[in-house]
């Protein structure tokens, strides 16, 4: 990361330095935001709830998702329900949960990428 930093900024002026107390880890490799597997986690996704806009976006912070790298080059990360800013605070923290309202989302997603993924194995 620091050094796409100094070749973005790419000024000498520019001093860049990592500064970190916590393990880091390289930022993830791009998923393609098309293609099969990508329309298979979209088809899932308006399945579980057809009001969803699917978008590619970024996820901050470390995942699990890296360690799936070496097995495939479409790691999608994606929680299937809402998240507000007072959900968003407790992430990790004290009182961390998502509402029961978004329990059956979660499921129907799940279950839906199952299913879309067999269908698509099939043929």
């Amino acid at each position: 990361v620091t050094d796409y930093v100094r070749r973005t900024i790419n000024d000498d002026r520019v001093n860049v330095t990592q500064f970190t107390t916590a393990p880091s880890w390289e930022s993830s490799p791009l998923s393609p935001a098309s293609g099969r597997q990508w329309d298979l986690v979209e088809k899932s996704i308006k399945q579980a709830d057809p009001a969803a806009v699917v978008t590619p976006y970024l996820t901050v912070g470390a995942t699990d998702a890296r360690y799936f790298y070496d097995i495939s080059d479409n790691v999608y990360r994606f929680t299937p329900y809402h998240a507000n800013q007072a959900d968003i605070k407790r992430f990790h923290g004290i009182n961390e949960r998502i509402a029961i309202s978004d329990i059956g989302t979660s499921i129907r997603f799940y279950y839906n990428t199952i299913v879309n993924a067999q269908e698509d194995t099939l043929q």
